[in-house]
């Protein structure tokens, strides 16, 4: 009886080897698809990056039109290519708008560095699996964000009067401003104070200013903008202001350093 059983479980042990070996397989097929995916991302998105390089310096030494697309494509790069680039356009350029295109871009970049710096924490902390406690406090922190209470708080720190002792200075060559918004050609100087009415009775606790823009040559595209800052000396403070600006205040506001 054991020796008729014999091939029948020599068999059984011979199919399920097979299936484990054919079930490795699978799995190492499918490391290796992946692999090759990232492999083939990472080698795409080189070739798309030389390829913006090559565009960006044919572009940024021709017209300005040319110069701000060479600007405005920055943005398919890495986040610190992209800030460093805009930067050193924005520092060597004599051109206004283009050195506001440049601080824009600058700025846009940071915000994206700061985004990508945050999304690696909390895929680390993801990856950590964190205890039940840990994970809570994440979540009514998360929660408490997108209930604008960050900004409640934010604003509450804040003084108007101070604000503007603080923030809003006597505007000099190489002085730094923070834009949230910028009126059309067409509008009057009684459309902007009207806008900075509304942004001082929207936000009691800080203080906002109208400034008059205008183009290198010191003519063309003047129109009208409202800045929640002015005339600061240090770059620094005015990226953190036109950050929270930007969260809490007006999306879309950017840091501009004044160059004429």
């Amino acid at each position: 009886m054991e020796i008729a059983l014999l091939p029948v479980v020599v068999a059984f042990v011979g199919i399920g080897g097979s299936l484990i070996i054919s079930k490795s397989e699978q799995e190492h097929a499918k490391k290796l698809a992946a692999a090759q995916t990232v492999a083939a991302q990472e080698s795409a998105k080189a070739d798309r990056e030389i390829a913006v390089l090559e565009m960006f310096s044919e572009k940024i030494t021709g017209e300005p039109e040319e110069q701000a697309l060479a600007l405005n494509i920055l943005g398919a790069l890495d986040s610190n290519l992209h800030a460093k680039l805009s930067a050193a356009v924005g520092d060597s350029t004599t051109d206004a708008e283009l050195a506001q295109l440049a601080s824009r871009q600058e700025f846009q970049a940071s915000q994206r560095i700061e985004a990508e710096a945050r999304q690696r924490t909390e895929d680390e902390n993801k990856n950590r699996k964190q205890d039940k406690q840990a994970a809570s406090v994440i979540a009514n922190q998360q929660a408490q964000d997108s209930a604008g209470s960050y900004c409640d708080d934010l604003m509450k720190s804040f003084d108007a009067n101070k604000w503007r002792e603080n923030y809003l200075k006597n505007t000099e060559i190489g002085t730094w401003h923070v834009f949230v918004a910028s009126l059309t050609a067409g509008a009057s100087v009684a459309d902007a104070d009207s806008l900075v009415a509304k942004y001082r009775s929207d936000y009691p606790r800080l203080s906002f200013d109208r400034m008059s823009t205008v183009s290198a040559d010191n003519v063309a595209n003047a129109r009208h903008a409202i800045v929640i800052a002015s005339g600061l000396t240090d770059k620094n403070t005015a990226f953190e202001i036109a950050k929270q600006a930007d969260r809490c205040v007006a999306k879309g506001a950017y840091p501009y350093q004044q160059k004429i």
